[in-house]
């Protein structure tokens, strides 16, 4: 599978949907070659594309990464991508 063709759908501030709901819609939409792997919430795709992240590998928290909370049924949850990310590099890179 070529480089960057992996692509783990997260949901951005689901508010009031079902983020499962927002996920299966995402295959539909995919390019040719794509492996569409399902992972609910964000911590976990952020560590798991770290864990598979070579060297000259980018990780990007891209979506959310400028905001430091998700929200989710009307209450503003702490969580940040950079820090997440961040942590899960430190623990790859002491493996």
């Amino acid at each position: 599978m070529p480089r960057g063709a992996l692509a783990p759908p997260r949901h951005d501030n689901p508010r009031d949907e079902d983020p499962a709901v927002f996920r299966a819609h995402v295959p539909a939409g995919a390019a040719a070659g794509v492996k569409i792997i399902e992972v609910a919430g964000r911590r976990t795709p952020i560590a798991g594309r770290a864990q598979r992240a070579a060297p000259g590998d980018a990780a990007v928290p891209h979506g959310k990464g400028h905001e430091r909370g998700q929200e989710v049924d009307g209450e503003v949850l702490p969580f940040d991508d950079r820090a997440v990310l961040a942590d899960a590099l430190r623990k790859v890179a002491v493996a």
